[in-house]
């Protein structure tokens, strides 16, 4: 895949590209910093996909997602004039379970119903980080979505981020990784790339 950068730890792979963002706003690439981020579960646990567990970082400098939602008694809200559009459902072929605060959003889907590490704080504290009228429905649409990608399985979607300023020039994406079912740690997933 051209512009992409990929590791794979433990059987978990990710791909993740800088330049993938095409949809509205066009210019939102001046505004934050949109990653497109495909992961695949070959490994043998069920994976946490979770924001609080990704960042961006460089040397003295971290980066968490800035969720496109903001959580209102662990429940979400978009806060959009329009409530046609609706999150995307992930390919139910995709071995993928919503977390159990976002089943509202996918109705048709079953939650994950194991233990789920709910971090409020998390929310609180990124989400008045978006400056409006962002994030637009789009980007709510195309997000990358929270839940437990079962082994064989596989999603994608964009993080966005803070707007890294151009004189931070070496970054690492990282994930860490963790079992859904045990909430034990296995390993820590790095991605270098160059700022330019």
């Amino acid at each position: 895949m051209p512009g992409a950068a990929t590791a794979t730890v433990s059987g978990i792979t990710a791909v993740v590209r800088t330049r993938a963002w095409d949809a509205y706003p066009p210019n939102l690439a001046d505004v934050v910093t949109p990653l497109h981020v495909r992961i695949e579960n070959a490994g043998e646990h069920p994976l946490r996909i979770r924001y609080a567990d990704i960042r961006f970082s460089a040397p003295a400098l971290d980066y968490s997602p800035l969720p496109p939602y903001k959580l209102v008694d662990y429940t979400v809200t978009v806060t959009s004039p329009d409530p046609v559009m609706v999150p995307r459902d992930p390919d139910p072929d995709f071995r993928f379970r919503v977390a159990p605060y976002r089943y509202p959003d996918f109705p048709e889907r079953v939650p994950w119903t194991g233990p789920w590490k709910m971090d409020a704080g998390y929310y609180d504290a990124q989400y008045p980080k978006w400056q409006e009228p962002l994030p637009t429905l789009e980007m709510v649409q195309l997000a990358l979505v929270e839940g437990v990608l079962e082994p064989g399985g596989h999603v994608d979607g964009f993080l966005y981020f803070e707007k890294i300023p151009r004189h931070v020039r070496d970054l690492t994406f990282q994930i860490d990784l963790v079992d859904a079912q045990t909430e034990l740690g296995l390993g820590f997933l790095r991605i270098p790339f160059v700022n330019r």
